[in-house]
Parts: C-alpha cells; sequence; structure tokens
C-alpha cells in the first residue's frame, strides 16, 4: 500500500535513530483514504516497534479544517494540526488531502469553492502553505525543531482528470520555499 509506504519512507526519512526506546512519532492528517488506510499505516509502522502514530482523518474532509478557527465542528475534527503539533512533538508530519470542497458541511472554510474551478485550486495551495506554517507554529509553540513534513501526492483520477495535476501542483509549489527544508513528497500517482 502507498499509504505504508509513506510512513516506512518517513521513518526512515527522519533525521534521528529510531529503536524501541525512542519510537518515531509519526503524526497523520488526511481524508477518507487516510481513514480507509489508518489501521494499515499504523499496524505496518508499529511492526518493527519503532513508532507511534497518531492517524487523524474524516471522509469528506479538506485541508483547512485541520486549521484553528477553521469553523469545523469539533464534534467531526476533533483536534488541529498546531495543537497536535505542540502537545505531541511529532518527528515526521503526513498530510493526505484528496482535494474535498465543503462536502456535507464538514469543512465550511471552503465556502461555496467547487472542485475544477481556479480558485478552489488557489485555495488548496493557499492552504497547503498554511499548513507548512500552522506545522511551524506548534514546533515553536514546543520548542522544537520543525519535524520533516511529507506531502501525499494524488494519483490520477478518471472523473476529474486534470484536478490531481492541479492539486499536486499546488503541494509541490511548497518546495519553492526555502524555509521548509524538512518538506518532502510521496508520489501517489
Amino acid at each position: 500500500s502507498l499509504a505504508a509506504a509513506l510512513g516506512l519512507l518517513a521513518v526512515r526519512a527522519s533525521a534521528q535513530p529510531f529503536s524501541p526506546q525512542h519510537k518515531a512519532k509519526v503524526l497523520m492528517f488526511g481524508d477518507s483514504i487516510l481513514f480507509e488506510s489508518k489501521n494499515y499505516v499504523t499496524w505496518a509502522l508499529q511492526l518493527g516497534g519503532k513508532a507511534e502514530v497518531r492517524a487523524y482523518a474524516v471522509s469528506g474532509s479538506a485541508l483547512c479544517a485541520w486549521f484553528p478557527d477553521s469553523g469545523s465542528s469539533a464534534a467531526v475534527i476533533p483536534s488541529d494540526i498546531v495543537s497536535q503539533v505542540r502537545d505531541w512533538k511529532p518527528d515526521v508530519v503526513v498530510f493526505q488531502f484528496w482535494g474535498n470542497p465543503n462536502y456535507l458541511g464538514i469543512s465550511p472554510c471552503m465556502g461555496d469553492l467547487m472542485r475544477g474551478a481556479d480558485d478552489y485550486y488557489e485555495r488548496y495551495r493557499a492552504d497547503a502553505k498554511a499548513a507548512m506554517w500552522h506545522v511551524l507554529r506548534g514546533a515553536l509553540d514546543a520548542q522544537m525543531q520543525m519535524p520533516n513534513v511529507y506531502w501525499v501526492l494524488q494519483p490520477p483520477d478518471p472523473f476529474v482528470p486534470n484536478a490531481p495535476r492541479r492539486i499536486n501542483e499546488g503541494y509541490r509549489a511548497l518546495s519553492g520555499d526555502a524555509s521548509w527544508d524538512t518538506l518532502r513528497f510521496a508520489d501517489a500517482g
């Protein structure tokens, strides 16, 4: 599974040597793709005894739903990026978001933006950058170094063929910012 490979890659790529005595902390945020694979990913990461995993996934959620003050219901979105990084101090943060609009009111932060429109893709690009700043804010609050951050690039979509390319362009645009030396990508396609 791509998700398991990503998690294992993230643990290996982190700067610290991990062992059962010092387990890597892997924090994951995502939508239905992570929701459907989080049990397997967690099992695969914990198999060697070198990782602890926290996976936060809500089907249909957009990236911005995980920001503090996003307007999302706490009953639906259980936590936010800043709080989790600050309180748990992960070594690795993984983002997997397919590009959901405001399905079922889960992500009111997306407003009326619809997949396929230019402003929708610009919003995802801006939200990816904001997510990096939320990770940094959590790390600074915790007085820790910026963790390695992995973005899962989206696979082809037969129904909206242009969408994965546009979403992935937004994620890859982050690499143009020299501030993010812990930024990595994993290609799901």
